[in-house]
């Protein structure tokens, strides 16, 4: 999308849009998406991955990683 022109006000970017959705690709990318997601559901909704428990970036990513054990 390097060619499209960042001023045009988003016409450039959803005539893009409108051109690459009724591609295979695109179509089997939004069934693999939805998966994904479902997972990151579970993990924001059930474990508390949408609040951080402890403050600090190292931290969080211990609670991320273990979030991820759990989820596995």
């Amino acid at each position: 999308m390097d060619h499209l022109d960042r001023f045009s006000g988003g016409r450039a970017i959803k005539a893009h849009l409108v051109r690459l959705t009724p591609t295979p690709k695109y179509q089997q990318g939004l069934k693999d998406r939805c998966k994904m997601e479902r997972k990151f559901r579970e993990a924001k909704q059930g474990y508390g991955l949408g609040r951080c428990r402890y403050l600090g970036r190292m931290r969080f990513a211990v609670q991320a990683f273990f979030t991820a054990i759990i989820l596995n």
